[in-house]
């Protein structure tokens, strides 16, 4: 048995009508009805091969693995970087707020330890936030479209 522990998972959709959490999530950054969110963030690409690794990696047995980034991204970054992939005009009343009351570890810091481990044991290297999110930005317009 291997156990796979990922944040919460973002990225691009396969479907129009996918109802996933964080697909609801993202629409509403991208209509401007609720501010982007700083979020310790999982690429379903990277959680995907996470798994095909671990099926086949004799290593991985017994193991457990936090698949995804090591620190929070700022809101505003994450903002920045999908205004810049889709287009300002595209995301015109998108927000940004960082406001997490009573988080225990600041916004930036490492909050977990996963990136040497998934290299070494599943080769597995997750894509940095603003790849994620600029990418399932980029989806979720077109599928809209």
């Amino acid at each position: 048995m291997v156990a796979l522990c990922p944040p919460m998972i973002f990225g691009p959709p396969r479907a129009p009508d996918t109802s996933a959490v964080s697909v609801s999530m993202v629409r509403g950054w991208l209509q401007g009805s609720s501010p982007v969110r700083s979020l310790l963030v999982s690429d379903v690409r990277d959680v995907a091969q996470a798994h095909l690794n671990a099926a086949v990696f004799p290593v991985a047995a017994g193991r457990r693995y936090i698949v995804g980034n090591e620190a929070r991204l700022n809101a505003a970054d994450v903002a920045d970087a999908i205004r810049q992939r889709v287009g300002a005009s595209a995301v015109a009343d998108m927000t940004s707020s960082d406001d997490e009351p009573g988080a225990a570890i600041a916004i930036g810091e490492q909050e977990v330890e996963a990136e040497e481990i998934l290299w070494r044991e599943l080769g597995v290297r997750c894509r940095k936030t603003e790849e994620t999110m600029a990418d399932m930005a980029e989806r979720l317009l077109c599928l809209s479209s």
